[in-house]
This record gives C-alpha cells, sequence and structure tokens, in this order.
C-alpha cells in the first residue's frame, strides 16, 4: 500500500492523505473521524514518508523515541500499530 504524506494541502495516493501541518489524516477524501494519539500519528506519517520501503523496528522506534530513548524494545511500536490495524 501506498500512502501520501504532505506538508501542504492536495496530495493523494490510494485513498490516503497525511497532513503534516495540521495533523490530520484522510481517507478516501474524508477526515478521520477517530483522533489519533501523538504516537500514532507520528508512526502513520513515518511509515508513508517511507512507503514503498521495508521500515526496519530499530528505525522506526529512533524516529518516534529520539536516539536517547531508544532502548532497543521493539513491543511498543507492535502496540501502537495493532490498534490500528483493526480500524
Amino acid at each position: 500500500m501506498q500512502a501520501y504524506i504532505h506538508e501542504q494541502p492536495g496530495n493523494d495516493v490510494l485513498g490516503i492523505v497525511v497532513h503534516l501541518q495540521l495533523r490530520q489524516v484522510w481517507l478516501d477524501g474524508q477526515l478521520l473521524a477517530k483522533q489519533l494519539s501523538p504516537l500514532e500519528f507520528d508512526l502513520l506519517a513515518y511509515l508513508a514518508k517511507h512507503a514503498g520501503t521495508v521500515c526496519i523496528r530499530e528505525d522506526i522506534l529512533r524516529e518516534l523515541y529520539g536516539e536517547q530513548m531508544y532502548d532497543g524494545n521493539d513491543e511498543r511500536i507492535v502496540a501502537t500499530a495493532s490498534p490500528q490495524r483493526t480500524q
């Protein structure tokens, strides 16, 4: 699946738009009703920025938590992503 992320409105691929400045996610032209947590949004933004590539857990965790906060525990990424898969 490919998603578009942008800092300016108007880009869309496969119905998913991640708007960084407004911190909004649009799906098929509609704003998601459920508000994502800051961590969920940052995860989605990271994955959208790297659409079409394999994302390594360690890189994702460093992006989300910063180099100093990364402790090698990759269960946090699973816990953050899992609820989004069912929506």
